[in-house]
Parts: structure tokens; C-alpha cells; sequence
């Protein structure tokens, strides 16, 4: 372990998810959609985590909305009540603005509802069926690109041995499905990770989506990944556990486009998803709890930061001295206007006309 490398540690949310459960993100956003960092936050502002599936726990207790205090750093849960079945599982929860998707999934039988979760009001709704619709299918991908819900790949209504290569966009200002050009083989049980506007789907193989270009093949990752959790800090892609690397972490960066192993977890994590929960806090679930982790800043990031903090104290002294330069200019045309109006006075006195009178300065 390096110097760079995150410690997880577990945390007794009242959870423990049988079957990879649904996590996403739910707290304050800033205007650009990201996670506020904590000198950002207003009153109000939450860092939250919607967690969403079996729950051995107490089988109840399927949907929690789990709550990190940035001021203690305690992390707490919340039990809210949801239409989905309780023993929902391998299915993706995806944030669309201020909602929350979440379409099939199951465990002995695939579903093919979408459900609608709104962060404002903190209630659920069932996306009514019309036009094109997706099969059934768990183990799928999700995500959020250009305001639009996707979902690619997963597992058919019958079987566990194949999946599906097609991909579908659901637009929620038109509550249409449409079918998008399917993905170069299929997909079933990876992690999906957003970084920018290109998806990185990485399982048995690895592929790339975005808006511009579509799908694409990438290099083979140097380690097997199947159910594992997916995250973006910074713009490094973590892999935790999984089914084949249960304790292993892994980090790549993409400007230099290279792996690295990022320690490990405190406990072999198998068939898990992982989340932001603060801009570098992450948490981990599957059926042994949760585990969360900070992760700390590379000496690159390091640099950048203190480059922008030097950026930002510049810019602050610059105001200052703005706002002085602007209230001794007040002054002076304040005195100037004192020793015209004495003067104005003196020349009245003494009966001079007012249109020879000096103006104002």
C-alpha cells in the first residue's frame, strides 16, 4: 500500500445487499452537476446516497437513503418506503436531473418496469408503458449522458448464460424509448462508469459510448472484472471487488491512460456497486455491508489544487485592492465636490452669477 492508496473502512448502515444493490447518488449538486465540495455547501445542502435492493438485513428495509454529515463525518441511514419489490437485485439506479430511474432487474425473474424516484418531493412513481419498450432484463448497464436515461446490455428473462448487446436511450421529457445502435457484444454484470461524456462499460471486456462517436473497444484491463463496483474520482476510474477480485482495487487514470492497483479492501467485496457519496469520499455495498473510503489526491491533483487555491487568493487580493482603489476615488471626488460646493457658496456671497459658477466635478 502506498501513500496514494484509499483505506476503506466499515460502516453499520443497518445493510447488507444480497444481490448487487442499486446505489446512486441523491444529494446537493452545483449548477455543473457536480458533487459540491464542502466550503461550497449551503444550508440545506445533503451529501446522500439512495441504496436500493435485497436486504438481508431486514428484507423491509430495501430502499435506505444513507446520509454523511460534513461536519462529523457520521454517516446515517434512512429507511423510505418504495414500490419496487423487495427482493429487486443486478439492477442499476441512475440519475437523470433531479430524478432517480431505475428499470428491471430481479433475481429469480427479470422485470421490465421503470420506476421514477423525485429528490425534491422524495417519492416514487411507475413510469406508465407506451410505444417501444425494452425486454426484461437484470445485470444491465445504466447511465445519464446529454439529460437522457441509457441502459445496454443485461441478462434475458430466461437465462443467466447470455445477454443482450442492445442498447436503449429513454428520454424523460417524452417518456419515449428508443433504440440506439447496439453495443459490439454483450454486456451483462460490469461496472459503468461516467467520466465526462464517455461511459467506460468495464466487465469481461471493456468498452467506451459516447454521444459523438458511439461504441468502442478498448485495450483488455490486466485484471478479470465481473460485478464489481465502479467509480469516478477526479478523472481515475476505481474498480472494487467483485466476483473474480473480491479484495482488489483498482485506479486508472485516464490522461495517462494506465492501471494501477489501489490497495485493498478491509474484506473481500463480492457482486457490489460503489458510489460517490462527497467529492472524494466513496462507499462500497454488497452483501457484506458497506465500507466507505476517502480517497486521497494524487501529487498531480495535489499540485492542481494548489495552483487553483493560488488562482483563487490572487483573485481575492485583486478584488480588494479594486474595491480600495474604488473607495479612495469615492473619497477624493467626495472632498472634491466639498471644496467646489465651499467654494460655490463663497462666490454667492459675494454675488457672482450661478451660470459662472465651477461644476461639479
Amino acid at each position: 500500500m502506498t501513500s496514494n492508496d484509499t483505506v476503506y473502512r466499515a460502516v453499520d448502515v443497518g445493510y447488507k445487499g444480497e444481490h448487487r444493490p442499486a446505489m446512486v447518488y441523491v444529494g446537493t449538486l452545483t449548477d455543473k452537476g457536480e458533487i459540491p465540495e464542502i466550503s461550497a455547501l449551503q444550508p440545506g445542502d445533503v451529501y446522500q446516497v439512495m441504496v436500493l435492493g435485497e436486504n438481508s438485513v431486514n428484507s423491509k428495509h430495501h430502499c435506505m437513503l444513507v446520509t454523511l454529515d460534513h461536519e462529523t463525518g457520521r454517516i446515517t441511514s434512512k429507511v423510505i418506503e418504495c414500490p419496487i419489490i423487495t427482493n429487486i437485485g443486478y439492477t442499476p439506479a441512475t440519475r437523470v436531473g433531479d430524478t432517480v430511474y431505475v428499470f428491471g432487474g430481479g433475481f429469480s425473474s427479470r422485470g421490465d418496469n421503470l420506476y421514477a424516484y423525485s429528490i425534491e418531493h422524495k417519492t416514487w412513481r411507475q413510469v406508465h408503458k407506451r410505444g417501444q419498450w425494452p425486454a426484461a432484463r437484470q445485470g444491465h448497464s445504466a447511465f445519464s449522458l446529454g439529460g437522457k436515461l441509457y441502459i445496454a446490455g443485461g441478462h434475458g428473462r430466461d437465462s443467466w448464460s447470455g445477454c443482450f448487446r442492445e442498447c436503449w436511450c429513454y428520454d424523460t421529457e417524452t417518456g419515449v424509448w428508443t433504440r440506439q445502435r447496439d453495443a459490439p457484444m454483450e454486456l451483462g454484470g460490469s461496472a459503468t462508469v461516467v467520466v465526462g461524456d464517455v461511459v467506460h462499460i468495464i466487465g469481461n471486456r471493456w468498452h467506451t459510448f459516447s454521444l459523438s462517436r458511439g461504441w468502442k473497444g478498448e485495450a483488455s484491463t490486466p485484471f478479470k472484472c465481473r460485478y464489481a463496483g465502479g467509480v469516478c474520482v477526479g478523472m481515475d476510474i476505481h474498480i472494487l471487488g467483485g466476483r473474480v477480485t473480491k479484495g482488489e482495487v483498482h485506479v486508472y487514470n485516464t490522461k495517462t491512460k494506465e492501471w494501477r492497483q489501489g490497495g485493498d479492501l478491509p474484506v473481500p467485496v463480492g457482486k457490489c456497486r460503489a458510489c460517490l457519496i462527497r467529492p472524494r469520499t466513496l462507499l462500497v455495498c454488497g452483501r457484506e455491508g458497506v465500507l466507505v473510503g476517502d480517497v486521497p489526491l494524487t501529487p498531480e491533483e495535489r499540485r492542481e489544487k494548489e495552483r487553483l487555491v493560488r488562482e483563487r487568493e490572487d483573485r481575492k487580493r485583486e478584488e480588494k485592492e479594486r474595491l480600495e482603489r474604488e473607495r479612495l476615488e469615492r473619497e477624493r471626488l467626495k472632498r472634491l465636490e466639498a471644496e467646489r460646493q465651499s467654494l460655490v457658496t463663497s462666490l454667492l456671497s459675494l454675488g457672482v452669477s450661478a451660470d459662472a459658477l465651477p461644476p461639479s466635478p
